[in-house]
């Protein structure tokens, strides 16, 4: 995690940052927080984590909904935005 913290500003790579945004991990989350041009949101949409669906109700505009959709954990969010 340290070496990730120390070179996050040189990861591009799509599926790096793509695993990043999945990743359960509520150091990871912390980390995308600190970073959010890092953040792939549909993956985000895809974690379980409480702390991402944090992140997603700060940006509701980022969110996608088929992604978030898919997620089990994401009901009580999906039941507050019915028209998406």
């Amino acid at each position: 995690m340290e070496i990730i913290k120390e070179d996050i500003k040189y990861i591009n790579d799509p599926y790096s940052l793509c695993w990043l945004s999945e990743n359960t991990n509520s150091l990871v989350i912390e980390l995308l927080e600190e970073n959010p041009d890092k953040i792939v949101w549909p993956s985000l949409c895809k974690n379980t984590n409480p702390k991402a669906f944090a992140l997603l109700e700060q940006n509701p505009d980022k969110i996608d909904w088929t992604y978030l959709s898919a997620n089990p954990n994401a009901i009580e969010l999906l039941e507050q935005n019915l028209t998406k």
